[in-house]
């Protein structure tokens, strides 16, 4: 079976650190100012998709879905997150103007090895792409 689907982060992927005082970005290039620069686009289980930074925003399309939602994943590795904080996770998306039908994605901040542990807890991780640009925002204690 094809599939097509093109999923857009727009604007500014962060992840932040809160205190009473200050809040501080962990992830680099989020941007998207340095082009692909410390982001990687993975494919697994068959699936097949290429991206590329367009007008400041990280352009996916999805050829060929994976068995599993985890198939495509668009990733930053090497974070260091202090069990006891509390981390923003905050993004924009938005699918494509070719797609139709409900698209979604799956959103998460884990391990990147096994036993790959989820730090979502019990928040619904999936995100129903809508057609104009939203903000997504998460609260995650580890």
């Amino acid at each position: 079976m094809f599939y097509k689907k093109t999923i857009v982060f727009f604007g500014i992927i962060s992840l932040l650190v809160t205190s009473l005082f200050a809040q501080t970005e962990l992830v680099q290039n989020g941007d998207f100012s340095d082009g692909t620069t410390n982001w990687n686009l993975g494919q697994y289980g068959g699936s097949s998709a290429s991206g590329s930074v367009i007008d400041g925003e990280y352009r996916i399309l999805v050829t060929t879905t994976g068995s599993k939602v985890w198939n495509v994943q668009f990733t930053q590795t090497g974070l260091s997150l202090e069990q006891g904080k509390t981390y923003l996770f905050s993004f924009d998306a938005y699918k494509g103007p070719e797609n139709s039908g409900n698209q979604s994605m799956e959103v998460n901040i884990g391990q990147s090895s096994s036993p790959w542990t989820s730090y979502f807890g019990s928040q619904d991780k999936t995100v129903i792409l809508p057609t104009t640009k939203t903000r997504y925002t998460y609260s995650v204690v580890m």
